[in-house]
C-alpha cells in the first residue's frame, strides 16, 4: 500500500517548521531517511536510481541516530 498522503502530510509539516532549505529540500541525512521511508511513493530523476539507493540506505541510519524520522504530523 503507497504511503503517498503521508509523504506529503510529513513534507508540509516539515516546510512549516523551517526545515527546508530555500530551494524547498531537506538537509542530506533528513533527505535519506525521507526517501527511504517513502521509497516507493517518490523518486527524483538525479543521481541514478543506483546512486539513490546506496546514499539512502547508508545515510538514513546514520540520519535516525542524529534524530531524524520518516514521519512527521
Amino acid at each position: 500500500m503507497l504511503k503517498i498522503e503521508d509523504f506529503f502530510a510529513t513534507y508540509f509539516s516539515l516546510a512549516k517548521a523551517g526545515k527546508l532549505n530555500e530551494k524547498g529540500l531537506p538537509n542530506l541525512f533528513l533527505m535519506a531517511v525521507l526517501m527511504r521511508e517513502y521509497d516507493q511513493e517518490i523518486r527524483v530523476q538525479q543521481p541514478p536510481r543506483l546512486v539513490q539507493k546506496l546514499l539512502m540506505w547508508s545515510l538514513s541510519p546514520l540520519g535516525r541516530l542524529i534524530g531524524y524520522r520518516g514521519v512527521y504530523v
